[in-house]
């Protein structure tokens, strides 16, 4: 594999889903080159669980390491434009978990970094990686089944009652738009032939303020019409 170019991988929030991340870089044989937390207590513990070798006091020090060439960041939504954008004014490439920040203005100004430095930034949206809706993708684009008019997407799970999860906490980003929601706009998105100039909301609020249901409505210049529903307590 003279071809193969090699990187090194370092870990950002080690919680259970870095967990699984981290188990499928080592069984791909990739391995991770290290990890930071905001306490270095929980990256020691995480180093030890998946045998990775750096251990990082802090995020900044581990964004000096020139050695690093992609930083995989799987903290809480409402830092993940902070650590995006250090790690890419430190010529690091970000793959991050959704939502990827939490705002356009934050996302245009790391984009424009990315420009700028010739840099890679990507989501966890894992359904654009799955071979069923690239084949539905395609089935449409075909024609197979005549122009989309209407999509509708219904996204529930069920989070337990617990006021100081994160889900359910606004200065963590928390809500069904920021967590489930994601997956729902992107995957009605992705069958659109343009974005949509329409935009109505609705929500019910959980007694934290963040949207336990929410209801959205987009409409493009095609008249496709999307109809979203989501709910953290189904």
């Amino acid at each position: 594999m003279e071809n193969f170019i090699h990187y090194n991988r370092e870990i950002v929030g080690p919680g259970w889903i870095a967990h699984d991340m981290a188990n499928a870089l080592i069984q791909e044989d990739v391995g991770v080159y290290g990890v930071a937390s905001g306490h270095y207590s929980s990256a020691k513990k995480f180093s030890e669980e998946c045998s990775i070798k750096h251990v990082y006091e802090s995020y900044q020090a581990m964004f000096k390491d020139g050695n690093i060439d992609i930083v995989y960041n799987a903290t809480p939504h409402n830092s993940h434009y902070e650590i995006m954008k250090d790690a890419l004014l430190h010529n690091k490439h970000v793959f991050s978990e959704k939502a990827i920040i939490i705002n356009s203005d934050e996302l245009e100004e790391c984009v424009e970094i990315v420009k700028e430095r010739h840099l890679a930034i990507s989501d966890g949206v894992t359904l654009f990686h799955m071979p069923l809706f690239k084949e539905l993708k395609k089935v449409i684009s075909l024609n197979y089944l005549g122009p989309v008019k209407m999509v509708q997407v219904n996204f529930g799970n069920f989070k337990e009652y617990d006021v100081n999860n994160r889900f359910f906490n606004p200065n963590l980003a928390g809500g069904a738009l920021l967590d489930i929601g994601v997956y729902a706009v992107s995957f009605a998105r992705y069958f659109m032939k343009t974005k949509p100039d329409i935009v109505l909301t609705t929500m019910i609020p959980f007694e934290t303020g963040v949207d336990e249901s929410s209801g959205i409505l987009l409409q493009n210049k095609e008249m496709e019409i999307v109809i979203i529903s989501l709910t953290m307590r189904a």
